[in-house]
């Protein structure tokens, strides 16, 4: 393979060349002992490549998949047309979707922590809330598990579509493990007593955040863990020092400096001084890497009036 764009740096190199190994592998030819199947992959824009293109090149965008989004072989999926106004999309035997990296992660330990907080080892309903749910994907990893969910968010239309995504994963009865509840929470920084009292009445043993930063709406998060539950934060993060992450920043968002946390912001809001809510030293503060290369702030504390239990 060559790469003939100047602009190309070597990691981008490496990454391409990654993608025509793949592209080898799913060629037929490349089972016929050839030693040397030649590869010439477009690399140019969308738009260049319909305007004009070798025969027989592939193009980058057309050819490989958005790199955080599942892959054709971790994605297994076939088209079902039984009705002819619908397509239905049916797992083979891999979800289409995946939860939060921090999430799936650590919530083995997070089930753990809670269990020996209570002295209950059966795990009995945990409770949680996802603060600016989306779609639902970690709702719906959670309900899968067995908790009990509040699904925050400011759309109708993400509510419903959560709700919706709940009941074809997990089934009518995991269904009412579900609560929905649309909030907007820059709105309610003009009278922060009523989010403060929203949030406490729907307190739970987990407050799950991620991608979603209002930072009016910070020092309130709080009132949404009950005594021993956990904060578990996910959001892109600045990292002076680093012009690669910067430039990932800047390609693909976001962009405002408001949009992205700051080095420590979570640890000082929530861990520091003798009134904070949680517990000094947070049992996760890195950063790590998405699936796309930009930096993001893992952050996990536990509620302060709690023990923890190793």
């Amino acid at each position: 393979m060559q790469a003939t764009k100047e602009h190309v740096d070597a990691s981008g190199l490496a990454w391409l060349k990654q993608c025509a190994a793949a592209l080898i592998a799913s060629d037929p030819r490349s089972n016929t002992g050839a030693e040397d199947v030649p590869v010439l992959l477009d690399i140019r824009s969308r738009a260049a490549f319909g305007k004009s293109r070798i025969c027989g090149s592939p193009s980058l965008s057309g050819a490989i998949p958005i790199r955080w989004e599942p892959t054709a072989f971790s994605a297994l999926g076939v088209l079902d047309t039984r009705t002819s106004d619908r397509f239905e999309l049916l797992a083979l035997d891999r979800a289409l979707w995946q939860p939060s990296p921090l999430l799936s992660s650590w919530v083995p330990r997070i089930e753990h922590e809670l269990a020996g907080s209570r002295g209950d080892d059966e795990g009995p309903a945990w409770t949680a809330m996802d603060l600016g749910c989306g779609a639902g994907r970690d709702v719906v990893f959670l309900v899968s598990r067995g908790w009990r969910v509040t699904a925050a968010d400011q759309s109708d239309k993400a509510l419903q579509t959560c709700r919706a995504f709940v009941e074809r994963t997990c089934g009518g009865p995991a269904a009412r493990s579900l609560t929905t509840w649309k909030t907007h929470l820059a709105a309610s920084h003009a009278e922060p007593h009523m989010l403060a009292d929203a949030l406490t009445a729907r307190a739970s043993d987990l407050l799950l955040v991620v991608r979603m930063l209002k930072r009016s709406a910070l020092p309130y998060l709080s009132k949404a863990v009950k005594p021993g539950g956990l904060l578990v934060y996910e959001h892109f993060v600045r990292v002076p020092g680093n012009p690669h992450y910067e430039a990932l920043l800047q390609a693909l968002g976001p962009t405002n400096a408001k949009s992205v946390l700051e080095p420590d912001e979570l640890r000082q809001i929530f861990c520091s001084g003798p009134h904070a809510p949680f517990e000094s030293e947070p049992l996760v503060n890195e950063v790590h890497e998405c699936s796309d290369g930009r930096p993001m702030l893992w952050f996990i504390a536990r509620e302060r009036r709690t023990f923890f239990v190793n």
